[in-house]
């Protein structure tokens, strides 16, 4: 069950893989620990060595997403586009990201936010701002 040992960096990205595959399959509210170790194949000890808990596992796999779609809308953004253009490319981007991902990426925010927890709510609620803003302006 347990594999040789890999950078912090490569080891995070497979527990945020793991959790993002079992939110998909099984909703947020039966992702633990215990689960993304056994994915990820991993002891539990190992999970925490990385996150110290679930909600930490969470708030970065939001903030990989957020970070993603607001690095995606940069990248869209030129100064040689008008505003109406950018949001234009910036939406059919992500609709092509959503279609080949099956709007997993929205999902799992969604799932996040059902599981009600405040300060996970506030995080998600100010990166979604952050993106819109960057929108607007």
């Amino acid at each position: 069950m347990v594999q040789k040992r890999r950078s912090t960096a490569i080891r995070k990205q497979q527990i945020i893989d793991a959790a993002r595959k079992l939110i998909i399959k099984k909703g947020s509210e039966h992702l633990t620990v215990r689960a993304m170790a056994k994915e990820v194949q991993l002891t539990e000890a190992a999970i925490y060595r990385h996150f110290k808990s679930k909600r930490e596992i969470l708030s970065f796999l939001m903030n990989h997403i957020m970070d993603t779609m607001l690095h995606d809308l940069e990248h869209t953004a030129t100064e040689s586009l008008p505003s109406l253009d950018t949001i234009d490319q910036a939406l059919k981007h992500h609709l092509s990201e959503i279609e080949q991902r099956k709007g997993m990426s929205f999902q799992i925010i969604a799932e996040i936010i059902s599981l009600g927890d405040k300060k996970l709510n506030k995080e998600v609620y100010e990166k979604l701002n952050a993106y819109i803003d960057r929108i607007k302006y």
